[in-house]
């Protein structure tokens, strides 16, 4: 069994797919710095959670600083990488930041991984890097990667660069571009999240636009699939770099969002529309051709149930009083 780095994995989706792994059998070492993008004391208790098992270890580290000196990765097969600050708008204020954290903190776990000869990495990019066009879906190797923030404009520099690492033959990568995760455990800034709290709590829900814009909202256990097969994909082709989009392929208007929360709660939202955001997409749609040939990626949750499967989460563990 493979031995596997995730970095990030406090955060949503890095505790999410640590968890499978740890649970499959893999043993995972965990980086994680614990960035109070958010409340911490949520990653720290997701730590807490995953140290239970065995198979996992942590170390508590900003990769930006990790060295030869700090940490040994000997033995290592493979890295997940997915620490990074995350947010569109959030980024338009402290744009050095997120340049520093995501870019720079690539490309010293990349130096590092090499020194170790690690030889593999899946990168989590987003949808955030592609062109904002509405009525199309987007597809890796034909629509246009044009990031409206630096947030997305961090996930392409990064995509960039290890392009280059490829050709150096120093690492094989698959750079995965998620859409609009969601489900148990995710970032209460996250839209699903805040609509939810908002709602039960009778706040009103803030939105741009008149509710018609769409997002792919790709439910978290669809993510993790994706993860594993691309990690399978790459044990089996050992010279790979691919750029892959992981999604649901069936956008979903911010209105019937609502509607969705609205119905599950048994509260109706009070809603204050805002001016359209010009730095947000009006549209996320993955095109899963690519997703599907090469790596046999067919989403299996679709939207209402992950709906469902959510509300429950949230509504079990009182995650509207945080």
């Amino acid at each position: 069994m493979q031995k596997v780095i995730v970095t990030g994995c406090a955060g949503f989706i890095g505790f999410s797919t640590t968890m499978k792994l740890i649970n499959s059998g893999y043993q995972v070492l965990g980086i994680d710095n614990f960035e109070p993008y958010y409340n911490i004391s949520i990653k720290k208790s997701n730590v807490s959670i995953l140290l239970k098992n065995k198979n996992f270890s942590f170390y508590e580290f900003d990769i930006r600083n990790l060295s030869k000196k700090t940490i040994s990765l000997k033995g290592f097969d493979i890295c997940i990488h997915l620490a990074a600050t995350p947010g569109v708008i959030p980024s338009l204020k402290n744009e050095n930041h997120y340049f520093d954290n995501n870019l720079n903190g690539t490309i010293n776990l990349v130096n590092i991984l090499s020194y170790f000869g690690i030889k593999k990495l899946i990168f989590g990019s987003s949808s955030s890097v592609y062109r904002n066009m509405e009525n199309c879906s987007f597809k890796e190797d034909i629509n246009s990667t044009i990031p409206l923030s630096p947030y997305g404009q961090t996930k392409l520099e990064c995509e960039t660069f290890l392009r280059k690492t490829y050709l150096q033959n120093k690492l094989n990568i698959i750079n995965l571009r998620f859409f609009s995760v969601y489900g148990p455990h995710m970032r209460p800034d996250l839209a699903i999240y805040k609509f939810s709290k908002n709602i039960i709590n009778q706040i009103p829900v803030n939105i741009y636009g008149d509710g018609n814009s769409e997002r792919d909202y790709t439910y978290i256990n669809d993510i993790v699939v994706g993860i594993e097969l691309a990690m399978n994909y790459l044990n089996n082709n050992p010279s790979t770099f691919e750029i892959i989009n992981l999604g649901n392929g069936n956008p979903i208007k911010l209105i019937y969002l609502i509607r969705k929360i609205e119905k599950e709660i048994d509260k109706e939202a009070i809603i204050n529309f805002s001016p359209k955001n010009k730095f947000e997409m009006f549209q996320t749609n993955a095109n899963l051709d690519k997703a599907k040939k090469i790596l046999n990626y067919k989403p299996s949750i679709k939207f209402d149930d992950g709906i469902r499967f959510f509300m429950n989460w949230f509504l079990n563990k009182k995650i509207s009083t945080i």
